[in-house]
């Protein structure tokens, strides 16, 4: 059951590995000013401002969203309205870019966690367990109205794993597919975004 909860533990709190990402960028970039052409350009490019230092991150690294937003509020506030429209496109499709990879990613956990799950004979079992014992806290009065809640949240999780699991149990090479056009859809966004963002790139 250990086993278990520990994997289920780690598909859901893999969701929020992307929450924690961002902020933890953003500190390793700072403590890399000193070093780091695009943190100093990217800086500059907010801060200054400066179209200069906006053109220098981008020239390093286009695929970033902050010297593109950067580019945007320099042009909108000197009322130059095309350019900054077309900044801020490259801003959005940036942002984008970024929001579809970190979903593909999860996907590719997704694809790891079920592989591990159905490759322990042991899983479905725990599973089974965990679920009637979720079940158990779900409908127990004596816990507060906040722990059942909470109960019957990962109830549901529990039992869509279950679902999953069975699916695949019953057509393994589904996992294999999931994981193909996961890898298909990454270099197809990334094809696309290169394309779309050189259009505008100096």
């Amino acid at each position: 059951m250990k086993r278990s909860r520990f994997w289920l533990s780690a598909w859901f709190a893999a969701v929020l590995i992307g929450c924690f990402s961002f902020q933890w960028g953003i500190n390793t970039a700072q403590a890399q000013t000193a070093v780091d052409p695009f943190t100093v350009a990217a800086r500059d490019c907010l801060t200054q401002p400066s179209l200069d230092a906006c053109d220098r991150a981008i020239a390093i690294n286009s695929e970033d969203p902050i010297p593109w937003y950067g580019k945007f509020a320099i042009h909108e506030a000197a009322g130059e309205i095309e350019a900054a429209q077309d900044a801020f496109v490259k801003y959005d499709l940036a942002t984008d870019y970024h929001r579809v990879l970190l979903v593909l990613s999860q996907q590719l956990r997704e694809h790891l966690f079920f592989k591990n799950l159905l490759a322990d004979e042991n899983q479905p079992a725990a599973l089974s367990q965990e679920i009637a014992n979720t079940q158990t806290a779900a409908n127990n009065t004596g816990l507060s109205a906040e722990q059942r809640q909470a109960a019957q949240v990962q109830l549901e999780r529990l039992n869509n794993v279950r679902r999953i699991y069975d699916e695949l149990k019953a057509d393994p090479q589904k996992l294999t597919q999931s994981r193909q056009e996961a890898i298909a859809a990454m270099i197809d966004v990334r094809e696309k975004f290169a394309e779309a963002i050189a259009s505008d790139t100096p």
